[in-house]
């Protein structure tokens, strides 16, 4: 049976009312076979260009939505996809992926507030990275935030052991394959996810951190010594989980210490 490919790229190219095309329709209901032979019958590199760019009336890309449902396996098929057109020269392969929804939170940002490490990993198979960088290949969303700071555990996942132990084995691996990103500030006021920490209080999350950089030479000239003197003031490693007092107690100590330092013009606290 002859398929009339022509026809069939002439319907990936229309959209709804509310701006989903075909593509789109099928990411959404999960149709990955649906989905897999649709972008076959794409045969010219414009038309494939354009289906896995477009955004809907949300300003979301097929990716983005593959994204946000948790299918690993969609991701996957959608990306291959970029690829191949990436190499046939119509367009940037990271920055197709990287392309924001209305709040300008891309796909990454997505998987790292989900606490997606396999879809995060797949992003980074493809060299995507964490932060700002000269590719450019992540931009900051609209409220400032990189995708490394939306890792930042929220107060119920960090009081409830097993979520925490969730979020921070997301960390661990961010730190092994993006160290760098930890030491990048926010579009706002600068603040970089150690700093987030810090403010927060999440000695723990920062103890894992402290595992993969060096946190005495972190942002010397604005910290001025801060974390030599953070280490010695809270002891062996912060590890202070069951003592919730004397855990404020060093916080308060710290903040008093260092409330004449600023961070790119915010005080710590």
């Amino acid at each position: 049976m002859n398929v009339d490919t022509t026809l069939i790229e002439q319907h990936m190219l229309e959209q709804d009312d509310d701006g989903d095309t075909l593509l789109h329709l099928l990411v959404i209901d999960g149709q990955y076979d649906l989905v897999r032979a649709l972008l076959s019958c794409a045969q010219r590199g414009s038309v494939l260009s354009y289906v896995l760019t477009k955004r809907n009336s949300l300003h979301q890309t097929p990716i983005f939505i593959a994204t946000a449902a948790g299918d690993l396996k969609m991701v996957r098929l959608l990306t291959s996809s970029a690829m191949r057109f990436n190499h046939l020269g119509y367009a940037d392969m990271k920055r197709t992926l990287m392309l924001g929804n209305y709040r300008l939170l891309t796909p990454l940002h997505v998987a790292c507030k989900q606490r997606r490490t396999d879809i995060i990993e797949h992003f980074f198979s493809l060299g995507v990275c964490l932060c700002e960088s000269e590719e450019a290949s992540v931009t900051y969303s609209a409220d400032g935030a990189l995708p490394i700071h939306l890792l930042l555990p929220t107060r119920e996942e960090y009081s409830t052991f097993k979520k925490k132990l969730v979020v921070h084995e997301v960390i661990r691996h961010v730190c092994v394959r993006c160290p760098h990103s930890l030491t990048r500030g926010d579009g706002v006021s600068g603040r970089t996810f150690i700093h987030m920490c810090v403010n927060s209080g999440y000695w723990d999350t920062l103890c894992i951190v402290g595992e993969y950089i060096d946190l005495d030479r972190f942002h010397a000239s604005k910290l001025k010594d801060f974390a030599g003197h953070f280490w010695e003031r809270t002891g062996k490693r912060l590890v202070l989980e069951e003592e919730d007092d004397e855990q404020e107690h060093i916080r308060a100590d710290l903040v008093a210490a260092f409330n004449d330092f600023t961070i790119s013009g915010v005080p710590v606290t």
